[in-house]
């Protein structure tokens, strides 16, 4: 759901001390008087409740977790992510790193299309595949926009330099079992070969780090693919 403006956010603490306060058993016993005793109180409680859980919540994202918890390491490569650091703005960086971000082969497409294919009537072991790399290709969209941003670029869903915006057209709409996994499977081996051969030329240790790190995820993806494949699509 849409995050609440901060308009909004207050009725619904409002809204929350209300409904909450004449359902508290102390103040359905209380007289008219001794009722105001017990307003700050309960308000404080509310509040620190409702930041609690939205602080949480903002955490979650910005770890790459999301909202609901998923175990992801089936669907990712071993090892841990390089930690990014603040850098200068840098153009160079920025036009090679918007076409893995959001370009017609990108994380941003890999996304939509993976989903896709989840509301299709796959097997389960398809769909429950799908949306674990789903998943991580979502973490990679936040890693990139990210780095984006570090490089002092603004993280649009789309190509400055070509003024072209992302669109569902950049998805492919296949909905054959075999055809749809070979395509992602095609899809994967592309994105390995492309952030190895911008790892090679971005110039920055750290950034060009990331970018290997995420292409061992999109190895494991092919890896992921290829069981699919001969389990569902090899005869014989």
């Amino acid at each position: 759901t849409a995050a609440r403006s901060p308009k909004a956010a207050i009725k619904h603490f409002i809204f929350r001390v209300i409904f909450h306060f004449f359902r508290h058993p102390l103040i359905q016993n209380a007289p008219f008087f001794g009722i105001v005793q017990y307003i700050p109180q309960l308000a404080f409680v509310e509040w620190k409740a409702f930041f609690s859980f939205r602080h949480k919540i903002e955490q979650r994202i910005l770890r790459g977790k999301g909202v609901f918890s998923m175990d992801l390491s089936r669907y990712q490569a071993e090892g841990p992510y390089p930690e990014m650091e603040n850098r200068c703005p840098n153009p160079k960086a920025l036009a090679m790193l918007y076409p893995l971000y959001a370009g017609a082969a990108s994380e941003l497409s890999a996304i939509h299309q993976y989903t896709y294919q989840r509301l299709l009537c796959c097997p389960d072991e398809v769909t429950e595949t799908l949306g674990g790399i789903a998943a991580v290709e979502m973490h990679h969209l936040m890693m990139l926009g990210r780095l984006i941003r570090s490089f002092g670029g603004d993280p649009r869903f789309c190509q400055p330099s070509r003024r072209r915006w992302w669109d569902g057209g950049m998805v492919c709409y296949e909905n054959r079992l075999c055809k749809l996994l070979l395509k992602d499977l095609n899809d994967e081996h592309n994105a390995v070969t492309a952030y190895l051969y911008t790892a090679q030329r971005i110039g920055h240790p750290c950034a060009a780090a990331l970018l290997r790190r995420i292409a061992k995820d999109e190895e494991h993806h092919i890896i992921l693919l290829t069981k699919l494949i001969n389990q569902f699509c090899r005869k014989g």
